[in-house]
């Protein structure tokens, strides 16, 4: 039977957490989190290292992130608010503000993001 342990903690966040996903690409373990800072950060888990962030609002909580599979696996989709924006994981930006796409067609709140190709 494998158990878990505590294996380190990320600090980047100065709100609670309210979005995390994992993925692993390229040999590289990820985890995408959103906050109620507004921010979303990409995190190499091995270095326990923030190597992205992410600010789709100046002033909105994140309420979901997911990352894309297969031929989308460049792309991130942020919830926040009755918006989702999608980010470009190619852009060079250490810190990003301007989502490749935003889509604001809900009178609700967003609660859960997924990228799927059909």
């Amino acid at each position: 039977m494998s158990l878990l342990r505590h294996s380190g903690t990320l600090e980047g966040h100065r709100g609670s957490i309210t979005a995390l996903r994992y993925a692993s690409k390229g040999g590289i373990d990820w985890l995408l989190s959103g906050s109620e800072d507004g921010k979303a950060r990409l995190w190499d888990v091995s270095r326990k290292k923030a190597v992205r962030c992410f600010l789709p609002s100046a002033d909105a909580e994140i309420t979901s992130v997911c990352h894309g599979v297969d031929e989308v696996s460049d792309l991130l989709a942020i919830a926040y608010n009755t918006t989702v924006a999608l980010f470009d994981i190619r852009d060079p930006a250490l810190v990003t503000r301007k989502a490749a796409m935003s889509f604001s067609l809900h009178q609700d709140e967003v609660n859960e993001v997924t990228i799927s190709c059909l």
